[in-house]
């Protein structure tokens, strides 16, 4: 084998190592693109569980001081629910 043959040889094995790591970063490029369109998703649900829970917790406690309420009114102050003959329904109109 000559020198020149050797060193084109050398060439193409240079050049087809570097197309095959080319290759190989675009694929592992794109397979991050998609694995951080998954964690962006991801965040948002996260965001939008959040929210979820901070609602439910405002209603959960609302129903809680309320049931509280409920309970101080009837046990220490002897309060009922009034009849629905007791009510009076005001008409803004007349």
């Amino acid at each position: 084998m000559t020198r020149r043959s050797s060193a084109r040889l050398t060439a193409l094995i240079c050049w087809l190592l570097a197309i095959l790591l080319l290759g190989a970063m675009l694929m592992t490029e794109i397979r991050l693109c998609a694995v951080r369109d998954e964690v962006l998703a991801l965040w948002q649900e996260k965001s939008e569980l959040q929210n979820e829970k901070r609602i439910l917790l405002v209603r959960l406690l609302q129903r809680q001081n309320l049931s509280a309420l409920e309970d101080y009114a009837g046990g220490k102050l002897g309060m009922q629910h009034c009849r629905p003959s007791q009510c009076v329904i005001l008409d803004e109109t007349e």
